[in-house]
């Protein structure tokens, strides 16, 4: 068995956080190492197989409709992302979250609508090295990652395919540069709230 994804979550917020996996995804297996205090878990999800889709958070689009699983994520420490072809809304609301480590594979993903929307605490992410180029959707995907001070996007292989680039860093207010000159914006239409 291989590791799907390791991840840090509160006790106190949540009490068994497991990811929301594509339909018929089963055959995991689940460990935990609790902190002596009980406050929070470390959990390790294993299978032979991976998921198609992985989701953290919240799957609304209405920003009000936040639970307590959203907010219950601490930090993940290892994902393998190599099968996944939708990541939209994946961490979408985890308010409590600070940081991201793992070695991403986005090769086949290309709904990416959400992904890190209202992560007011993530400060580590590391996306330089993403290769875009199936990305269709990504629409407000860093919305309000108030504390990302640093995205480097610079290297992302954005195509024509897609049409909107709304609101991607919207609410981004600690961002210093922005590097997106070699993107393909030939086919965008809808620029809204981009650096907003």
């Amino acid at each position: 068995m291989g590791i799907v994804a390791k991840y840090k979550f509160d006790h106190n917020i949540y009490a068994d956080l497991v990811p929301i996996f594509n339909d018929g995804y089963t055959g995991y297996s689940i460990s935990d190492e609790v902190a002596e205090d009980g406050s929070y878990t470390i959990r390790t999800i294993e299978c032979d197989t991976l998921p198609t889709l992985m989701r953290f958070g919240g799957n609304s689009l209405n920003d009000s409709e936040i639970s307590n699983i959203d907010l219950s994520l601490l930090e993940v420490l290892d994902m393998n992302t190599s099968g996944l072809n939708v990541t939209s809304n994946m961490f979408r609301h985890c308010e409590n979250l600070t940081s991201i480590a793992c070695e991403w594979n986005v090769d086949n993903v290309t709904d990416a609508i959400l992904m890190f929307d209202h992560c007011y605490k993530l400060q580590h992410l590391d996306v330089s090295k993403w290769n875009t180029t199936k990305f269709v959707n990504i629409y407000a995907m860093f919305r309000n990652c108030s504390l990302l001070s640093n995205i480097d996007v610079s290297n992302w292989n954005i195509t024509n395919k897609v049409t909107s680039v709304y609101g991607i860093f919207e609410g981004c207010s600690s961002m210093t540069n922005v590097d997106i000159t070699n993107w393909d914006l030939s086919n965008v239409i809808d620029i809204y709230f981009l650096f907003s």
